[in-house]
């Protein structure tokens, strides 16, 4: 939903061409819309590069890899991180305002993803201690698979990103 809302508002952007970007914070409409009589206040942007049309361009093409990145990637190990980073460059380079901040919340989300049973998170001593036998992510899972399992979202192996 970011990903989308984020290229609509680099869409817009693009469309107003190449000129210099008002101010830090604009309008990603452009005219005809005048920001004081419409409720969405043309929906707010802000670049820190003085061009719309590079601006829109960066947003549209942040906005792809983001939905490229939280549809396929972000179970990676690093995965939450990196989207968190493609949600601020967003912010930074005309996304708007409010599809960096819901990226931002799945990126932080993200970065808990697999978190307790993989790479012996924080809490599994706790389950250890407890009587429970850590040894496969999933119930039906083996221990081969599991200890493959946490060795990819360790970043070991051939298969490693």
């Amino acid at each position: 939903m970011a990903g989308i809302a984020g290229f609509e508002h680099g869409y817009f952007e693009f469309l107003q061409g190449n000129i210099p970007t008002p101010s830090l914070v604009f309008p990603s409409w452009g005219p005809p819309c005048v920001p004081e009589e419409i409720w969405h206040n043309c929906e707010p942007a802000m670049s820190i590069l003085p061009n719309l049309l590079i601006t829109g361009i960066l947003a549209m093409l942040l906005s792809v890899a983001l939905i490229v990145w939280a549809g396929w990637f972000v179970q990676r190990r690093h995965g939450g991180w990196v989207q968190l980073a493609l949600s601020v460059l967003l912010l930074l380079f005309g996304g708007g305002f409010f599809p960096p901040i819901i990226a931002f919340v799945g990126g932080v989300a993200g970065t808990q993803i697999n978190r307790f049973f993989s790479h012996g998170g924080t809490y599994e001593h706790v389950a250890q201690e407890a009587g429970f036998k850590v040894v496969a992510v999933g119930p039906s899972m083996s221990p081969g698979r599991a200890a493959e399992y946490m060795a990819f979202n360790r970043g070991e192996g051939w298969f490693a990103t």
